[in-house]
C-alpha cells in the first residue's frame, strides 16, 4: 500500500505523536492518538490499525467509554482495508460497552458502522436489519442529518433486494430530510436513487427531471467526476429506450468532464460506451475508430476494458466484412479470458488449501483442549491436597507447643507446601500460555476458512445474472459448513457484453450440482466442477456432451484412469438447456421434476444412473431429453441434501416423496415466495437438528 502525505498532514501527524508520547494526562494523550487514527485512517489504513491497538492499550487505564471508542476507530481501519470480519468484531466491542453506559446515540453510530460493513460484505439481510435498527434510535433523537443518511442507505439496500417501492419510500424521505437540513449534496445522492426507480417503471421524464437537478448540486460542490458518471448513465438510459441520438450526446458530454478532470479511465469506459452506440447506428466506421483510440490508450492491466474491447472490436469488424480482423480480436478475447480464469483459481485454489490445512489442525486443537481439561483437573487435586496439608500444619503447630521437638517436622512440611504451590503456578502459568495459543489457532482457522467462503462465493453466478437468463426463477443455497461441496453454474451467450440486454432465444444453460464431501474438501470439488464445466463448452453445446466432457476432464484432473489408489470423488448434476420455448436436459444421478400448469403432479425425467469422475469411463455417454414448455410450467433443479434432512416430531428424513408435496403445494406462488417458504420450511423442519448435508434448490418458471 502506497501512502501520499501532504505536509500539513505531516506537520499534524508529528503534533500528533509529540502529545501522544508527552507526560500528559492519560486523557489528553488518549485523544491525541484518537485524532491521529483519524488522519491515518484517510491515508494510510495499517497504520490507523496499529494507532487504533495503541488507544486500547491506554484505555484500559480509563474510562469504558474510552475502550469503546478505541475499538470504534480499529474497527474503521479494518473497513478500510476491506477485512471486514475484523472490522465487525471490533464494532460488536464498541456497541456492547456503549450499551452498558447507555449512551444511545453512540450506540446508533456503532450499529450504522455495523450496517455498513455487513453491505460491503454482500450480507444484505444483516445490513437492512442493523441499518433499520441504527434509523429507529436516531429517529427516537430526531437526528434529522443522521436519519437522512440512513434513509438513504436503506433506500439503496433495498433497490438490491429489487423491492422498488421500498426504493421510493426511502429515497423520498432522504430527500425530504436533507431538505429540511440544508444538506443540498445529501439529497442530490438520494435523488439518484428516484431516478433509478422511476427510469424502471417507464417514467423517463421524471427520471431525467430528476438528474438535471442533481447534476446542477454536484457542478455547485465543484464534484465534476460524479457529474460524468451521471452524464454516462443518462446515457445509458437513453439507450434503453431507444434514444440513441440523446445517448450519444450524453455519452460525449461524460467523456469532455471526465478528460478535463484528468480521469483518463473514465474517459476511456465512456468512448467504449460511445462506440457501442454508433454501431447500433450503423456507423460502423466511426464505431472502428473510436474503439481502435480506446485500445491505443487502454493499459495492459485494465484487463475488463481490454475484454469488452476486444469483444467489441471483432463485432464492429465483422460487419464492415473484414472477417480476418473479426477473428483476430475475437482470439485475442478468448486468450486474455482465458489466461485470466487460470490465474484467478491458481489463487482461489491456493486459498483453499490453505483452509483445507487449517481444518486438519482442529484436531491438534481439539487435543490441546482435552490436555488442558486434564490439566484443570490436576490442579483440582493438588489444590485440595494442599488444603489437607494446611490443615495438618495447623494440627503440628499445636502440638509444637507442647512437644518442641515436632518443630523439624513441621519445617518440612512448611518447604514441601511452598515447593508444590510453585510447582502449581507453573502448571498455571504454561495453562494461561496455551490457552492464548488456542484462541489465536482458533481466530487463524476461522479467519481463513471465511476467506475460503468468499472465494468460493465469488464463483458463483450473481443472482441477477441468473435473472437475466431466466427472469422468473430462484436459488435456495444453503451450504452444511462455512463452505459447500453444492454448487450451480449459469452460462448464457454473450453474456460478457456490457449493458447487453439478451434477447429471449439466446441459448441460456443452467445446472445444479452436488460434489463428493461437504466443507473445505467438497469446496476443492466445486472448484473443479466450475472450471471444468467451463472448458467443456469449448468441445460441445449440449447438455450431454457437455457432462461427457466434464466426466472425462474432471477424471484426468483428478489422474483417476492411472493411479490404483486414485481418488474415487466426483459429482452428481442436473444440467438444462434453454432456447426459445424449448428445454434440453441431461443429468448425472440428479433428476429434473417439472411441474405442468394444468397439473397437480410432478412429471419426473430421470437421470443417467452414474456419477461425474470416479469410476464412471471415459467413454460414458449420458442421456439427453429434449421437449418443449408451455408459460407458467415450474422446472426443479436440486441436490439431494434438502430431501435428506432429518427433522420433524420423529427424526426422520424429509424424503424425495415429501419434497414433491410441497413443491405442487407452492408452484403456484411467485418465485420470491417459493424460496422463502423452502427456506422457513427447512429452518422449522430441522430446528434444532444438525443439518446433515449441503442443500442446493433452483427453482425456473419458464
Amino acid at each position: 500500500m502506497f501512502s501520499v502525505y501532504s505536509q500539513a498532514d505531516q506537520h499534524q501527524i508529528d503534533s500528533l505523536n509529540k502529545i501522544a508520547e508527552s507526560t500528559s494526562h492519560d486523557t489528553i494523550k488518549f485523544q491525541a492518538l484518537s485524532d491521529l487514527n483519524w488522519l491515518y485512517s484517510r491515508i494510510d489504513p495499517n497504520k490507523a490499525k496499529n494507532v487504533g491497538y495503541r488507544e486500547l492499550q491506554l484505555a484500559s487505564q480509563l474510562k469504558p467509554v474510552y475502550k469503546a471508542q478505541a475499538c470504534n476507530d480499529i474497527a474503521i481501519a479494518f473497513f478500510k482495508l476491506s477485512m471486514f470480519d475484523s472490522s465487525l468484531v471490533y464494532n460488536k466491542k464498541a456497541l456492547k460497552i456503549r450499551k452498558t453506559l447507555n449512551r444511545i446515540d453512540l450506540v446508533g453510530s456503532s450499529l450504522a458502522k455495523m450496517g455498513a460493513v455487513y453491505t460491503e460484505s454482500g450480507d444484505l439481510k444483516n445490513a437492512l436489519n442493523t441499518t433499520l435498527e441504527a434509523l429507529s434510535i436516531f429517529e427516537k433523537l430526531n437526528d434529522k442529518p443522521k436519519m437522512a443518511l440512513l434513509y438513504n442507505n436503506i433506500s439503496q439496500l433495498y433497490e438490491k433486494f429489487n423491492q422498488l417501492d421500498m426504493v421510493k419510500v426511502y429515497a423520498e424521505k432522504s430527500v425530504k430530510l436533507c431538505n429540511e437540513v440544508g444538506d443540498d449534496y445529501g439529497a442530490a445522492n438520494a435523488k439518484t436513487a428516484l431516478a433509478s426507480y422511476y427510469i424502471k417503471h417507464n417514467q423517463s421524464e421524471l427520471a431525467f427531471q430528476l438528474l438535471d437537478e442533481v447534476i446542477k448540486t454536484y457542478y455547485q460542490y465543484g464534484d465534476t467526476l460524479t457529474v460524468a458518471a451521471v452524464y454516462n448513465n443518462m446515457g445509458y438510459m437513453h439507450r434503453l429506450l431507444g434514444h440513441t441520438k440523446e445517448g450519444r450526446m450524453y455519452y460525449l458530454k461524460a467523456i469532455d468532464l471526465s478528460q478535463k478532470a484528468g480521469d483518463a479511465q473514465g474517459a476511456l469506459m465512456y468512448k467504449h460506451n460511445l462506440s457501442n452506440v454508433l454501431m447500433e447506428d450503423g456507423d460502423y466506421n466511426g464505431a472502428e475508430k473510436l474503439s481502435e483510440e480506446v485500445l491505443k490508450f487502454t493499459s495492459p492491466d485494465n484487463f475488463q476494458q481490454l475484454l469488452l474491447t476486444y469483444r467489441l472490436m471483432a463485432n464492429i469488424k465483422a460487419y464492415l466484412g473484414k472477417g480476418r480482423e473479426s477473428e483476430e480480436y475475437q482470439d485475442k478475447f478468448v486468450t486474455l479470458k482465458d489466461s485470466l480464469f487460470s490465474g484467478e483459481n491458481a489463487s482461489a485454489m491456493a486459498h483453499l488449501q490453505t483452509a483445507y490445512e487449517t481444518e486438519k489442525q482442529s484436531l491438534q486443537i481439539q487435543n490441546l483442549e482435552k490436555d488442558k481439561e486434564l490439566q484443570n483437573a490436576e490442579i483440582k487435586k493438588r489444590n485440595q491436597a494442599i488444603i489437607a496439608i494446611a490443615v495438618g500444619l495447623a494440627l503440628l503447630i499445636v502440638l509444637m507447643i507442647v512437644v518442641l521437638k515436632s518443630y523439624r517436622q513441621n519445617q518440612r512440611a512448611k518447604d514441601l507446601i511452598t515447593q508444590q504451590k510453585q510447582h502449581v503456578e507453573l502448571q498455571r502459568d504454561k495453562l494461561h500460555v496455551q490457552n492464548v495459543i488456542i484462541e489465536e489457532k482458533k481466530k487463524e482457522i476461522l479467519d481463513s476458512i471465511n476467506y475460503a467462503r468468499r472465494i468460493q462465493e465469488a464463483i458463483l453466478p450473481p443472482q441477477e445474472d441468473i435473472h437475466k437468463s431466466f427472469p422468473q426463477s430462484f436459488v435456495y443455497y444453503q451450504p452444511k459448513d462455512i463452505v459447500a461441496g453444492d454448487f450451480y453454474w449459469l452460462y448464457e451467450e454473450e453474456s460478457l457484453e456490457e449493458e447487453n440486454i439478451a434477447a429471449s432465444f439466446n441459448p441460456a444453460l443452467l445446472a445444479a450440482a452436488d460434489c463428493t464431501g461437504h466443507g473445505v474438501p467438497g469446496a476443492f470439488m466445486s472448484l473443479l466442477g466450475k472450471e471444468n464445466l467451463d472448458k467443456s463448452l469449448n468441445v460441445s453445446a449440449s447438455p450431454a456432451g457437455i457432462l461427457g466432457e466434464l466426466n472425462r476432464n474432471i477424471k484426468r484432473a483428478l489422474k483417476q484412469n492411472t493411479k490404483e489408489d486414485a481418488t474415487r470423488d466426483g459429482m452428481d448434476i442436473a444440467l438444462i438447456k434453454k432456447q426459445g420455448n424449448r428445454i434440453w436436459y441431461s443429468g448425472a444421478n440428479r433428476p429434473l421434476w417439472i411441474k405442468r400448469k394444468n397439473s397437480n403432479e410432478i412429471e419426473e425425467i430421470r437421470a443417467t444412473k452414474t456419477a461425474i469422475g470416479g469410476f464412471t469411463p471415459d467413454n460414458q455417454i449420458f442421456e439427453e431429453h429434449e421437449f418443449e414448455f408451455e408459460s407458467e410450467d415450474m422446472l426443479y433443479l436440486f441436490t439431494d441434501g434438502y430431501a435428506d434432512q432429518f427433522g420433524g416430531e420423529k427424526q426422520k428424513k424429509l424424503t424425495t416423496k415429501r419434497l414433491k408435496e410441497i413443491f405442487v403445494q407452492i408452484s403456484a406462488l411467485p418465485l420470491n415466495e417459493q424460496h422463502d417458504y423452502l427456506k422457513n420450511f427447512m429452518s422449522q423442519w430441522k430446528s434444532n437438528t444438525e443439518q446433515v448435508d449441503d442443500i442446493l434448490v433452483i427453482g425456473v418458471r419458464v
